[in-house]
C-alpha cells in the first residue's frame, strides 16, 4: 500500500482565525488604553481651569481685586495669570498636544490666543457676574474626539463643566 505524503505548506483555516483574533484583541486593547490617556489629559486640564475660574470669582466676591487672563504661551501650554491685588500667579495647566478655543456670546469659536493678546476674564465684586469685555460664554479642550466643555453663565458667573 503506497502512502501519499501530505502538503503541509501554509497554514490551516483554525491557525488563521487564531492570529486575526489575537491582533484584533491586541489592537482593542491599545485604542482604549489610548483613549482613556486622551480623555485623562483633557480631563486634567478642564479641572484646572474650571478651578482656576471659580477660586479668582470667589476671590474677586472677597475682599481682593482680582481677574484671570488666558492664553497659550510660547510651547503651547494653555497659561492662567491669576492677578490678586496686582500680585501675578502664572500657572500652566494644560498640555501642548491639546487644542484650546473659546466661545463668545455670537457663538463663534476661537482659538484661545498667545500671550501678546491675552484673553481676560473678571468677575463683579457684588453679584459674582462677569465683568468682561468680551463676553466668553464656554472653553472647550479637546484632544482628538474627547471634547469638553468649560461653561461660564454670564449672569452668575457660576462655571460648569458640560
Amino acid at each position: 500500500m503506497k502512502r501519499e505524503r501530505m502538503n503541509n505548506k501554509g497554514y490551516s483555516l483554525l491557525e488563521v482565525v487564531i492570529v486575526v483574533s489575537l491582533i484584533a484583541i491586541f489592537t482593542g486593547v491599545a485604542l482604549i488604553g489610548f483613549r482613556v490617556l486622551n480623555s485623562r489629559q483633557v480631563d486634567d486640564c478642564v479641572k484646572k481651569l474650571k478651578m482656576g475660574l471659580e477660586s479668582n470669582r470667589v476671590t474677586t466676591m472677597g475682599k481682593f481685586e482680582s481677574s484671570v487672563s488666558i492664553y497659550v504661551d510660547s510651547k503651547g501650554f494653555l497659561t492662567l495669570d491669576e492677578s490678586i491685588n496686582g500680585e501675578v500667579n502664572t500657572k500652566r495647566i494644560g498640555d501642548d498636544n491639546l487644542k484650546f478655543e473659546y466661545k463668545i456670546d455670537n457663538g463663534t469659536w476661537n482659538n484661545v490666543p498667545g500671550a501678546s493678546n491675552k484673553l481676560t476674564v473678571k468677575f463683579n465684586r457684588n453679584s459674582g457676574s462677569m465683568e468682561t469685555p468680551i463676553e466668553v460664554t464656554d472653553f472647550r479642550i479637546s484632544l482628538g474626539n474627547t471634547n469638553i466643555t468649560v461653561n461660564i453663565d454670564k449672569l452668575t458667573g457660576r462655571v460648569s463643566v458640560n
